[in-house]
């Protein structure tokens, strides 16, 4: 899981480097915000696109209404909850399969 906020930390720094070449008027704020929500649209667009369908199927991702909006934006509270429990839940089966529990 360190790892996976490693990785995650270093890309959001390298996007802010860029953004901010290409806007250097924003303040440390502003690039950090921009930034934040880049990654995490990012973030969503694996976990609904990729993650989610995966580990419990397109037949109950349309029963509990989990396909990606096509436009708009949704709660960045419960992505957030949603970013903790999927590396959580990664952690757990790594577990088990090393462990052969």
């Amino acid at each position: 899981m360190a790892a996976l906020h490693t990785v995650w930390h270093r890309y959001h720094n390298t996007l802010e480097e860029r953004l901010h070449r290409i806007n250097p008027h924003w303040g440390g704020e502003r690039l950090f915000q921009e930034t934040r929500r880049i990654v995490g649209a990012i973030w969503q667009h694996i976990v609904y696109n990729e993650y989610v369908p995966t580990v419990i199927g397109p037949r109950e991702m349309g029963r509990y209404r989990l396909h990606s909006a096509k436009q708009g934006f949704s709660d960045r509270k419960c992505h957030a909850v949603l970013f903790f429990r999927a590396q959580f839940v990664l952690v757990v089966i790594l577990i088990e399969i090393s462990t052969g529990v």
